[in-house]
Parts: C-alpha cells; structure tokens; sequence
C-alpha cells in the first residue's frame, strides 16, 4: 500500500518501524452481532498489545454512531441510483439482481430521510474527532466472525460502514482461522487522511503477533 501510494499519488507513507502506538478498543454499538470466537479475538489482541508495550483504553461510541450502519445503506443506494441511471435505463439487464433490487429500495426512502441521514453522518464525523486522541489508532473487529464459506457473499460490513462514512482509513489483521477454518481478523483505524501511522501501528502490532505481513 506504501508503495502505491508513493508511485500513484506521490505520497511517501514510509512505513518504518514506529514507537509502540496507542490504540483505543472500540467494540461498537454492534458488539452482539459479534460471534464469541470474534469477541475473544479482540480482547487477545488488546491484551497482547498491551502487554508489548501499547498504550490501552476502552472507548464507547455514543449511541447515534449506531445509526451510521443504516444511514451507509440508504445513502449509498441513493447515490447508486443516480450513478447508475444512464446503465439502468440503457443496459438494465447487465446489472445484477442484487445491485438492481438494492437501487430500487432507495425509491421507498422519502427524501427527508435521505437528508436527516446525511445529517447523522455529518454530526458523527464532527464529533469523531473529539473520542479519539490525535495519535490513536482504533482497534476493532473488521467482521462479526469468520469469513463466509463459499462465493456468494463477502460477508456482513456491519463492522465497516460506520468507518466508511467518517472516511476514516481502516487496514485488516488477518489473525488466522475461525472455528470452522475460515480466516478471522481484526480491524486497525486511523485519524482522517493519516495512513501513515495506520501503516506504523498495523507494522507494530504485526510484529508483536508474529505475523508475517511486513517482511
């Protein structure tokens, strides 16, 4: 990622050996959805973190950082229905099901929701700032369990959506295999444009979970 960015975007992220971070664990308003091979997950690596040497607090979202999940999904259909007008007039049969009946239940959402759920993701990004110290990382699950078997889905994003609307960036651990051998990981999330130092904090902590990903 470090090397794209530099050759695409002309940003040097470096992604050198940094002081160990300090991570905020987050489980969300969604942590029930979490299975408990997923939650012991987070908590392991919260206390091996710690106990490497990061710096560890708990940190609870406020109550309407909840509703980022639901304004995600009426947002993004909205805005799928105008991007893919041209396609769905012209070409409607080259779209899939899945993306034809996700663009159509946008026309059920009245356009006063749409407006209050843009409202919410505005809200929440301005107080964003005010949870997280300027140097944390947040850590987090990246899903409610292990992988999906099979192709049909990627899986539940109830884990993602509400880093996506704050555009904060997110980077992946994969840990290793779930109870039924799919792969299981969690979630590191960085201050707004700083990949830098989700870059660091994921090198630290991967080398402190013995992880192979940095070379």
């Amino acid at each position: 990622i470090g090397l794209l960015m530099r050759v695409l975007a002309g940003v040097d992220l470096a992604c050198s050996e940094h002081e160990a971070p300090r991570l905020a664990l987050c489980r969300t308003g969604h942590w029930a959805a979490a299975d408990a091979a997923a939650q012991a997950l987070l908590a392991e690596v919260g206390e091996r973190a710690a106990a490497a040497g990061a710096g560890l607090r708990e940190v609870e979202l406020p109550p309407e950082f909840t509703a980022l999940d639901a304004a995600h999904r009426t947002l993004l259909a909205a805005d799928m229905a105008v991007s893919l007008a041209r396609e769905m007039a012209e070409s409607g049969e080259g779209v899939s099901d899945a993306v034809r009946r996700f663009i159509e239940s946008s026309c059920e959402v009245p356009p006063p929701e749409i407006d209050r759920g843009w409202k919410t993701v505005r809200a929440c990004r301005e107080r964003a700032g005010t949870l997280f110290a300027a140097d944390e990382i947040v850590l987090t699950l990246s899903a409610p369990g292990e992988a999906p078997a099979g192709l049909e889905t990627t899986g539940d994003a109830v884990f993602n959506r509400a880093w996506t609307m704050l555009h904060l960036p997110c980077l992946h651990l994969p840990l290793g295999d779930g109870p039924g051998g799919l792969p299981l990981g969690v979630q590191l999330v960085a201050p707004h444009r700083d990949e830098a130092a989700l870059l660091g904090a994921a090198r630290w902590l991967a080398r402190r979970l013995d992880l192979a990903l940095f070379g």
